[in-house]
């Protein structure tokens, strides 16, 4: 925009596996009568297109950033009802969904030389409450995908000087 005003549009995608789990039961009968279950979510990977609105000072450039978030969820549910201690019946759902939401944050790059930049970064993202199969039957569960925050350290390597 000016010298010192940069705007810009930035993408990313990053994959891993992070998960989280619960488990319990419901005894009705002791010892053995009741249903047991077994949760676990899981984000394969995340994406976002963001804007970019910095300022320059010397070697560093301070910005901030708002845009679309985007992330794989895979859910897993088993529950199993128990009658005298024997499963006499089990159900599972496995479903996968591309949730989407939004990303804000602020950031620092500081070009060390002309070719080599370093950047610190936290997002915070927001996808909101996703429904997911839970239990015996057409039962819903919510899986809680608000206050996503990320910290990221990069160093790039600029091609043109």
């Amino acid at each position: 925009i000016t010298p010192t005003i940069l705007a810009g549009v930035e993408g990313d995608w990053s994959w891993g596996s992070s998960s989280d789990s619960a488990a319990g039961q419901f005894i009705i009968a002791p010892p053995a009568d009741g249903l047991i279950y077994t949760s676990q979510a899981k984000l394969t990977w995340q994406a976002t297109l963001r804007g970019r609105l910095g300022v320059t000072n010397g070697p560093w450039l301070f910005y901030g950033t708002v845009g679309a978030a985007f992330a794989r969820v895979k859910w897993t549910d088993i529950s199993t009802f128990l009658f005298s201690g024997a499963p006499i019946s089990v159900t599972s759902s496995d479903i996968s969904k591309t949730v989407t939401g939004y990303a804000v944050g602020v950031g620092g790059e500081y070009f060390w030389t002309p070719n080599w930049i370093a950047r610190l970064e936290y997002l915070y993202e927001n996808f909101g409450n996703v429904s997911v199969p839970f239990g015996l039957g057409p039962q819903a569960g919510t899986l809680n995908l608000k206050d996503v925050s990320k910290l990221r350290v990069a160093i790039s390597y600029k091609f043109k000087p």
